[in-house]
């Protein structure tokens, strides 16, 4: 087993990642903007195989509760996460199973499967996920 292998499946780096969510919710509070269902708290993640945004999405929802609202974005032809949500239980699919390169200039989320972990802990959490065209990724 790698150690990105260990890494999409650690609990502890999962963890690590939503302990941001408590970090945000303090600098929410120092700049009086409040969270709530009629002023709600809208998150855009960059998603390579999913650990770090789920993780992040996670703390968020454990915070904010339905306040929150998390999307992640993904490269158009590298959309693991997406690919994943979508894809029956029990399966874990590869982008190259759809026809899809995985090349785009946003190489650090160039991944061709999802974390199962991730995925999993996001069915019923994370709000959707898109794909962003490179020349858009460049752009912003």
């Amino acid at each position: 087993m790698t150690n990105g292998q260990r890494d999409e499946r650690s609990t502890s780096l999962f963890l690590g990642y939503a302990a941001s969510a408590f970090h945000l919710r303090t600098q929410l509070e120092q700049q009086s903007i409040a969270v709530s269902d009629a002023q709600p708290l809208l998150v855009y993640i960059p998603c390579g195989v999913g650990g770090a945004p789920a993780g992040i999405a996670w703390g968020l929802h454990h915070v904010f509760g339905s306040s929150v609202h998390c999307y992640f974005a993904e490269p158009v032809q590298a959309p693991c996460f997406l690919v994943q949500i979508l894809a029956a239980e029990g399966e874990h699919p590869s982008i190259y199973d759809y026809g899809l390169t995985n090349l785009t200039e946003a190489d650090g989320l160039a991944v061709p499967r999802a974390s199962v972990l991730a995925a999993m802990t996001m069915q019923r959490i994370v709000a959707g996920a898109f794909t962003v065209k490179d020349s858009t990724l460049l752009a912003l």
